[in-house]
């Protein structure tokens, strides 16, 4: 069954919601009452539980060394490298922490190759 992804302006959260896809237009509410719109560029990045081909050490999301007991409570599942970085296997993992400390991951920017010319 798919995944689509809400979101609620009045609270900031997202909310997944397993439907069938003949239900993908109906609407969703918000634990506030706030009818929730859809996020489709959530959906694009959605891949379920995979496996990242080797960990992702964030550099964006390192951590300061005093910092290290309070994440160590918080995300018992998320390891931390040498260099106070937290380090993800999974796109599941990653979107849950993001989600967890308030941040929202933004899609990355491609650039078109080009030709050099001579």
């Amino acid at each position: 069954m798919p995944t689509y992804t809400f979101y609620c302006y009045k609270c900031r959260k997202h909310k997944e919601v397993f439907r069938p896809m003949g239900e993908a237009r109906e609407p969703e509410f918000c634990n506030c009452g706030q009818e929730m719109v859809r996020d489709f560029r959530r959906d694009l990045v959605n891949v379920g539980d995979k496996d990242y081909a080797r960990p992702i050490h964030s550099d964006s999301l390192a951590i300061m060394p005093s910092q290290v007991a309070e994440h160590k409570r918080d995300h018992p599942d998320i390891k931390l490298d040498s260099e106070c970085r937290p380090v993800f296997t999974s796109y599941r993992q990653h979107n849950k922490y993001l989600d967890k400390c308030g941040f929202e991951k933004q899609r990355q920017r491609i650039r078109k190759r080009t030709k050099k010319l001579a």
